[in-house]
């Protein structure tokens, strides 16, 4: 009788041993946990992205700003194969050195006024012809002296031409002159350069 009842002991004590491997193994091995989203980042990380977002925000306004800018300059400024053009209700160029130069013809077209104003020296320069016509009065006119020169011949025409104001007409060569108790008689020397009718 003692052998089977040992043999039963160390069974049982087998059978209690393999059940707590069993239940160590169940242990040590539990289920995985579902993944669950990160939580909102709080501190100074958000604080960060926030900043980034105002900057993103920033650079938007500063595209559409400059888009809209371009839009108004490609209305203004025209640039085809043929040339370049200037349009708008004002148009000013400003700078403290300004150079237009043309190397064919250059045409200012204003249906309105148009004003060219420089608060130092301003020079207009062509190697060729220079031609200014109005359709109406011309006035030029210097706050001191004034010099009008030609190389060549200098010929001033009008219907009639004043100096200074003047109401009596000048005398030429061939002019006569009355001089009291004396025939009538004629201018007969001028000036070489400066001719008259």
């Amino acid at each position: 009788m003692r052998l089977p009842v040992a043999l039963l002991l160390l069974f049982s004590v087998a059978g209690s041993g393999a059940w707590a491997a069993n239940e160590v193994t169940d242990r040590a091995v539990p289920t995985l946990p579902k993944m669950q989203p990160a939580p909102p980042l709080t501190g100074p990380v958000a604080g960060a992205q926030a900043s980034i977002e105002q900057q993103v925000g920033l650079l938007q306004q500063q595209v559409g700003t400059l888009q809209a800018q371009l839009a108004m300059l490609q209305a203004a400024v025209q640039v085809t194969a043929n040339g370049v053009t200037l349009r708008g209700p004002t148009v000013t160029i400003a700078g403290g050195v300004v150079t237009i130069e043309a190397q064919n013809t250059m045409a200012l077209n204003g249906h309105s006024d148009m004003s060219v104003r420089a608060s130092a020296n301003l020079s207009v320069s062509t190697g060729g012809n220079t031609s200014v016509q109005t359709g109406s009065n011309l006035t030029l006119r210097s706050g001191a002296g004034a010099l009008l020169q030609a190389s060549g011949p200098l010929d001033l025409k009008g219907s009639t031409i004043l100096l200074n104001g003047g109401t009596k007409p000048l005398a030429t060569v061939g002019s006569q002159v009355q001089v009291p108790g004396q025939p009538i008689g004629q201018v007969i020397t001028g000036s070489p350069t400066v001719l008259g009718n």
